[in-house]
Protein backbone atom coordinates (compact mmCIF):
# COMPACT_ATOMS: atom_id res chain seq x y z
CA UNK A 1 0.00 0.00 0.00
CA UNK A 2 1.34 3.62 -0.63
CA UNK A 3 1.60 5.13 2.76
CA UNK A 4 2.38 9.06 1.36
CA UNK A 5 3.84 10.78 -1.32
CA UNK A 6 7.15 10.20 -2.61
CA UNK A 7 7.71 7.05 -0.10
CA UNK A 8 8.15 3.60 -1.41
CA UNK A 9 6.44 1.03 0.75
CA UNK A 10 8.68 -1.75 0.88
CA UNK A 11 5.97 -4.58 1.37
CA UNK A 12 5.27 -3.49 -2.49
CA UNK A 13 6.57 -4.52 -5.40
CA UNK A 14 8.67 -2.07 -7.50
CA UNK A 15 6.52 -2.47 -10.66
CA UNK A 16 3.14 -1.57 -8.42
CA UNK A 17 4.22 0.89 -6.86
CA UNK A 18 5.13 2.26 -10.22
CA UNK A 19 1.65 1.61 -11.24
CA UNK A 20 0.12 3.43 -8.29
CA UNK A 21 2.28 6.57 -8.44
CA UNK A 22 1.87 6.86 -12.44
CA UNK A 23 -1.95 8.20 -12.30
CA UNK A 24 -0.98 11.01 -9.69
CA UNK A 25 1.90 12.35 -11.94
CA UNK A 26 1.57 14.29 -14.81
CA UNK A 27 3.22 13.29 -18.64
CA UNK A 28 4.97 15.39 -21.22
CA UNK A 29 4.98 13.58 -25.01
CA UNK A 30 8.07 13.45 -26.92
CA UNK A 31 6.69 16.37 -29.50
CA UNK A 32 5.80 18.77 -26.62
CA UNK A 33 9.32 18.87 -24.97
CA UNK A 34 10.53 18.66 -28.33
CA UNK A 35 8.61 22.08 -29.37
CA UNK A 36 9.73 23.53 -25.86
CA UNK A 37 13.09 22.69 -26.76
CA UNK A 38 13.04 24.60 -30.19
CA UNK A 39 11.26 27.34 -28.25
CA UNK A 40 8.22 26.93 -30.30
CA UNK A 41 6.00 26.88 -26.94
CA UNK A 42 6.91 30.36 -25.01
CA UNK A 43 7.07 28.60 -21.88
CA UNK A 44 10.16 28.51 -19.29
CA UNK A 45 11.34 24.88 -18.02
CA UNK A 46 13.88 23.35 -15.99
CA UNK A 47 14.92 19.87 -17.72
CA UNK A 48 16.39 17.25 -15.45
CA UNK A 49 18.06 14.10 -16.31
CA UNK A 50 17.62 11.59 -13.26
CA UNK A 51 19.44 8.65 -14.58
CA UNK A 52 22.83 7.27 -12.91
CA UNK A 53 25.96 9.30 -14.28
CA UNK A 54 27.30 6.62 -16.67
CA UNK A 55 24.20 6.80 -18.21
CA UNK A 56 24.37 10.88 -18.34
CA UNK A 57 27.87 10.34 -19.54
CA UNK A 58 26.59 7.82 -22.43
CA UNK A 59 23.74 10.12 -23.99
CA UNK A 60 21.25 12.91 -22.84
CA UNK A 61 18.45 15.19 -24.06
CA UNK A 62 19.78 18.13 -25.44
CA UNK A 63 19.82 21.45 -22.64
CA UNK A 64 19.07 19.06 -19.95
CA UNK A 65 20.76 19.11 -16.62
CA UNK A 66 22.05 16.33 -14.63
CA UNK A 67 20.72 15.69 -11.06
CA UNK A 68 20.13 11.77 -10.70
CA UNK A 69 17.74 10.88 -7.62
CA UNK A 70 20.09 10.66 -4.69
CA UNK A 71 20.26 14.58 -4.45
CA UNK A 72 17.27 15.55 -6.94
CA UNK A 73 14.85 17.62 -4.37
CA UNK A 74 18.06 19.71 -3.52
CA UNK A 75 19.27 20.26 -6.40
CA UNK A 76 16.09 21.31 -8.26
CA UNK A 77 15.33 23.35 -5.09
CA UNK A 78 18.41 25.54 -6.27
CA UNK A 79 17.55 25.20 -9.72
CA UNK A 80 13.63 26.35 -9.40
CA UNK A 81 10.77 27.58 -7.71
CA UNK A 82 7.75 25.99 -6.60
CA UNK A 83 5.75 26.75 -9.07
CA UNK A 84 8.19 26.51 -12.26
CA UNK A 85 7.53 23.76 -15.04
CA UNK A 86 10.05 20.85 -13.99
CA UNK A 87 10.43 18.13 -16.67
CA UNK A 88 11.85 15.06 -15.96
CA UNK A 89 13.60 12.14 -17.83
CA UNK A 90 15.25 8.65 -17.29
CA UNK A 91 15.73 5.40 -19.47
CA UNK A 92 12.24 4.53 -20.01
CA UNK A 93 9.89 6.50 -17.43
CA UNK A 94 9.97 4.79 -14.10
CA UNK A 95 12.45 6.44 -12.26
CA UNK A 96 11.49 10.22 -13.41
CA UNK A 97 7.88 8.52 -12.40
CA UNK A 98 8.93 8.30 -8.96
CA UNK A 99 11.15 11.33 -8.84
CA UNK A 100 7.98 13.31 -10.38
CA UNK A 101 6.01 12.17 -7.23
CA UNK A 102 9.01 13.12 -4.94
CA UNK A 103 8.97 16.42 -5.95
CA UNK A 104 5.09 16.89 -5.47
CA UNK A 105 5.92 15.81 -2.13
CA UNK A 106 7.71 18.93 -0.97
CA UNK A 107 5.44 21.44 -3.03
CA UNK A 108 6.57 21.50 -6.83
CA UNK A 109 3.21 22.02 -8.32
CA UNK A 110 4.18 21.59 -11.77
CA UNK A 111 6.34 18.32 -12.53
CA UNK A 112 6.75 16.17 -15.43
CA UNK A 113 7.83 13.22 -16.86
CA UNK A 114 9.08 12.48 -19.89
CA UNK A 115 6.59 9.30 -21.46
CA UNK A 116 9.07 6.42 -22.25
CA UNK A 117 11.82 8.50 -20.98
CA UNK A 118 15.04 8.69 -23.28
CA UNK A 119 14.24 5.19 -25.18
CA UNK A 120 11.18 6.57 -26.33
CA UNK A 121 13.00 10.01 -27.26
CA UNK A 122 15.76 8.23 -29.60
CA UNK A 123 13.15 5.74 -31.09
CA UNK A 124 10.93 8.75 -32.68
CA UNK A 125 15.01 9.95 -33.86
CA UNK A 126 15.33 12.55 -31.74
CA UNK A 127 18.46 14.88 -31.05
CA UNK A 128 20.86 13.46 -28.30
CA UNK A 129 24.14 14.62 -26.87
CA UNK A 130 27.23 12.20 -26.88
CA UNK A 131 30.76 12.71 -25.63
CA UNK A 132 29.35 16.68 -25.44
CA UNK A 133 28.12 16.66 -29.20
CA UNK A 134 24.52 16.62 -30.57
CA UNK A 135 23.95 13.95 -32.98
CA UNK A 136 20.88 13.01 -34.47
CA UNK A 137 19.22 8.94 -33.99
Amino acid sequence: MLKSCGVLDPSLPYTDHIARVKPTVSAISIDALERLLRHEEPQKYHLFDVREPYEWNEERIPTAKYTGRGHLEKLVEAEASATDDILLYCSNGNRSILSADSLKSIGFQNVKYLEGGISAWKLANKTVSRNMRAVSN
